[in-house]
């Protein structure tokens, strides 16, 4: 908690070595935890809350360097991967968990057919 700057709980991300970033969305619902290894994993909020060993409900593995940063967009339907030990290793993950065609590789591709 913020306010009382106390601590609520703490707990393990599942399978995580060394962690490197974490997101919580705005509408409270989701936390994702990106490790050394590039791996994401999704849980439930309120499981982080009152757990100390919670199950996430998704395992994202389309990195293979460190994810450095994770961020949830406004409306909680899109999650941004990315690592920056890697040129362009960025995804794009919907909540509902379904990997979205890695949007700044088709953009990529796109201007280089261009040129």
């Amino acid at each position: 908690d913020v306010n009382s700057r106390k601590c609520l709980n703490r707990f393990v991300d599942e399978g995580s070595l060394y962690g490197l970033s974490i997101a919580t969305s705005r509408n409270g619902q989701y936390v994702a935890c990106g490790s050394n290894c590039g791996v994401v994993n999704i849980y439930n909020q309120d499981s982080c809350i009152q757990e100390t060993n919670p199950k996430p409900i998704k395992a994202i593995m389309n990195l293979v360097t460190g994810v450095t940063s994770l961020t949830f967009n406004p409306t909680t339907e899109i999650l941004a991967i990315a690592s920056e030990k890697m040129k362009e290793a960025v995804r794009l993950v919907a909540p509902l968990l379904r990997l979205l065609k890695r949007l700044f590789e088709v953009q990529l591709s796109h201007k280089r057919s261009l040129s």
